[in-house]
């Protein structure tokens, strides 16, 4: 099956802060674009979910962004979910200046 993201994901390991509406917990990224970001977690919520993620960038700021979930596969080990984000509410150019780091290792799909 071609590949249908339109943006460039690159590896990405940080923990980050995910809140909903019944819960805040801490997961670790994977891959992430300028768009999106796909995270691990055995129980993920349904598609359609709104989240917000928050990431202290140690040196750079802090980025909060309101996200959607558009997949999520539940199970031990292996579970993760993408989310696509809908809007940064702060440190949109911290997570820009994040990427553009990671510009020479884009990651592939998985």
């Amino acid at each position: 099956m071609p590949e249908q993201r339109r943006q460039r994901r690159y590896d990405l390991r940080r923990r980050l802060w995910c809140e909903g509406d019944r819960y805040t917990v801490a997961l670790q990224t994977v891959n992430a674009s300028e768009g999106g970001v796909q995270l691990r977690t055995s129980i993920p919520p349904p598609p359609g979910t709104k989240l917000r993620i928050s990431l202290d960038e140690p040196g750079r700021g802090r980025v909060v962004i309101d996200a959607e979930v558009v997949w999520a596969q539940a199970g031990r080990g292996r579970g993760a979910m993408g989310l696509r984000f809908v809007q940064f509410c702060e440190g949109r150019d911290v997570w820009t200046g994040l990427l553009h780091e990671l510009d020479g290792a884009p990651k592939t799909a998985e």
